[in-house]
């Protein structure tokens, strides 16, 4: 999921000034960090920021031109520009709707696209001029039509440009319909599936599609992608959620903020009063986003069943690394009339979910009106759900115990002149684990782990016992500059020899979920042993 940015405006400002301060707020109160914005120099400073602070990656769009047209010689300048920037960049696109944007006496515009794309995707790739971007994908041109798409493939010789992309690229607008529209007039013109056959195939094959522009427009009644505020608010998180449904690696809602004249298509107004799409992206975000991801992290099954599901109520099922499950349901289906504006009332499709024994409590959100999830009883194993026109996220939670390994967890503290160091060892868990380089009493490390249900736990700590280890006082706190209350007894790690172990710490209710602060403290070592050092190997909640 991402947002169209275009920092080079007054309307969203230059980094330093109040204006672009207020924006960014915004962004990162949205809570999406993917942006795409065109390669100048405005955005490109930008964007540092935007990642350093506020975790935001940008992709961006790349096309020198003068007097309009593409300028070849122009890519190693652009490329050059972008390299002190590498950590921020997400990927690297071709030329935007070059078919639309090419000067009108230029006929011969989509040899000159192949011909610029072919060299950025080169160039970007060369070790010896561009090593900085080397790493980052190349998603392929966007242009505007299949008539565009098949001059492209011409163009090329007869072949899309597969060879010089690493992901294909749609601007996937449904006018005023619905997301899953089956579109309207020939060859189901402005559906998915029109898009992906009549543009996608010839422009770049078979290769996973990136939607880098796509959405609604709710301030020009006169704009043919109208909806009313309302319906992008059932419409937008539901574009988003076909979209990868079908396929697509990420998909870019067109734009932030209105600015040029292009006003309704933001999520904001030009004064930055937020319109309710916002709103229910913000919410959509903050229910699904992982807050604890773990990189060697492999999902699981669950054997469920949906009965009395309608013929447009689509789902999307998802676990997130503490092992929560989170089944996403919506009718596709059309909530504004397209031709009068009217919006239709859609009634809710009842389903039945059947859930297996392990999973003890479900609660339900609905992204459009809030980020609050509400409990839902559980009877004979079922639950019976009200499918509306947006989405319904289903969160399915039960009694498998959650690990979380020490090397992947986030360091949220470290006592001063401290260092924890990551290694690997066959016999750990996930083979790897974390070693505080503790020199006295009073060292520590706080992890941030969070805890995916407001209930009692039964807490493990895997350690590494050896002959240089210290004793550890755990304690936990709700953020890490809230109170600390100390967890169980204290735990030596000393060992004549090296062993891992599992250590019961405690059994201990949360009042809420969410980011924990856990803290380990050195409180002195063994008589016996040489060091202080303290080995961490996982963290286990077992729910009660």
């Amino acid at each position: 999921m991402g947002i169209n940015t275009h920092w080079n405006y007054s309307e969203y400002g230059a980094p330093g000034t109040t204006r672009y301060t207020q924006v960014k707020a915004k962004l990162q109160e949205l809570g999406l960090r993917h942006a795409r914005d065109n390669a100048l120099q405005p955005s490109i400073n930008a964007s540092l920021d935007l990642w350093n602070t506020i975790g935001v990656k940008t992709t961006f769009i790349c096309g020198r031109k003068s007097g309009g047209s593409l300028v070849s010689s122009q890519i190693d300048a652009e490329l050059d520009s972008l390299e002190p920037v590498a950590a921020a960049i997400a990927a690297l696109e071709g030329p935007n709707e070059y078919d639309e944007q090419s000067p009108d006496s230029e006929t011969n515009w989509a040899s000159k696209l192949v011909d610029y794309q072919k060299i950025l995707f080169t160039q970007s790739n060369n070790s010896t001029l561009h090593a900085p971007l080397n790493a980052l994908p190349v998603i392929a041109p966007s242009v505007t039509s299949p008539t565009a798409a098949n001059a492209v493939y011409a163009a090329n010789g007869n072949a899309n440009l597969g060879p010089w992309i690493d992901y294909n690229c749609l601007h996937m607008y449904q006018s005023s319909r619905w997301p899953g529209t089956p579109g309207w007039g020939a060859n189901g013109y402005g559906s998915i599936d029109w898009g992906i056959n009549l543009i996608g195939a010839p422009l770049g094959g078979s290769k996973t599609i990136q939607s880098t522009e796509g959405g609604y427009n709710t301030g020009r009644t006169s704009e043919d992608r109208y909806v009313i505020p309302d319906v992008e608010a059932r419409y937008l998180p539901r574009m988003f959620a076909e979209f990868f449904r079908r396929g697509f690696f990420r998909s870019f809602k067109y734009e932030l903020v209105d600015a040029a004249g292009d006003n309704g298509f933001g999520l904001m107004d030009a004064s930055l009063n937020i319109r309710p799409a916002f709103t229910s992206v913000k919410n959509l975000v903050t229910a699904m986003k992982d807050p604890s991801p773990l990189t060697n992290f492999t999902p699981t099954a669950l054997d469920f069943t949906l009965s009395g599901v309608g013929s447009d109520t689509r789902q999307l099922f998802f676990q997130k690394s503490d092992g929560s499950y989170y089944l996403m349901l919506w009718r596709e289906t059309s909530s504004m009339n397209p031709d009068t504006k009217a919006p239709i009332t859609v009634p809710t499709d009842t389903v039945t979910l059947a859930l297996p024994a392990s999973i003890t409590s479900v609660s339900t959100n609905l992204p459009k009106n809030n980020a609050t999830f509400s409990s839902v009883a559980i009877s004979s194993g079922q639950v019976t759900l009200e499918v509306p026109d947006h989405i319904l996220i289903v969160r399915l939670g039960g009694s498998a115990t959650i690990r979380y390994e020490a090397e992947n967890l986030t360091e949220l503290a470290l006592s001063s002149g401290d260092t924890v160091t990551d290694f690997t060892e066959t016999g750990l868990s996930n083979n790897a684990a974390t070693l505080l380089n503790a020199n006295a009493s009073g060292d520590f490390v706080t992890y941030r782990v969070n805890v995916p249900q407001a209930r009692t736990y039964k807490i493990f700590v895997g350690v590494k016992k050896k002959n240089n280890r210290g004793i550890f006082q755990m304690a936990t706190a709700a953020s890490l500059t809230s109170n600390y209350n100390n967890r169980g007894s204290a735990q030596d790690t000393y060992n004549s020899t090296s062993t891992t172990n599992r250590l019961e710490i405690t059994t201990m209710t949360f009042d809420s979920a969410g980011d924990k602060a856990f803290r380990f403290l050195c409180t002195g070592k063994n008589g016996s042993s040489s060091g202080f050092g303290l080995c961490f190997d996982y963290i286990e909640l077992v729910p009660q």
